[in-house]
């Protein structure tokens, strides 16, 4: 994401930017650690292009707190953080291991420093900001 966001840090002169609806879809496990590790990431990413390279970037929401209708794939795909049981008539919520690593987050306002050690590790990432020997 780092990259992406000085790209648009120098086209767009450094204008404010918010991420909104971002997230990753599934099948609506609870123990969802594809979108965890996603939200990781991603917002590893987020953090050095604004602690790093100053850009602009003010806010961040989730796709979505529950799983909701999608227009292109009704119920099947999921991107809530809480689930939601549609066959039943209360529609109980359950959070998913994925509300609980974006709660850790916001209540710790950081991110795990093993989170950014395993981006600096990523092939993708050393191509746009090589290790220092």
């Amino acid at each position: 994401m780092r990259p992406l966001l000085n790209w648009m840090k120098q086209e767009y002169d450094n204008s404010t930017i918010i991420i909104t609806e971002n997230g990753w879809g599934d099948e609506g496990e609870l123990n969802d650690t594809v979108r965890s590790n996603y939200y990781l990431s991603y917002l590893a990413g987020v953090v050095e292009a604004i602690n790093l390279d100053n850009v602009n970037v003010i806010g961040h929401t989730s796709w979505s707190i529950i799983d909701n209708f999608e227009w292109a794939s009704g119920f099947t795909i999921k991107f809530g953080l809480y689930s939601v049981d549609y066959d039943d008539a209360s529609r109980p919520r359950t959070p998913k291991a994925s509300a609980g690593v974006l709660a850790d987050i916001i209540s710790s306002n950081q991110i795990p420093e093993e989170i950014f050690e395993a981006l600096h590790a990523d092939p993708y990432y050393q191509m746009y900001y090589p290790l220092s020997d």
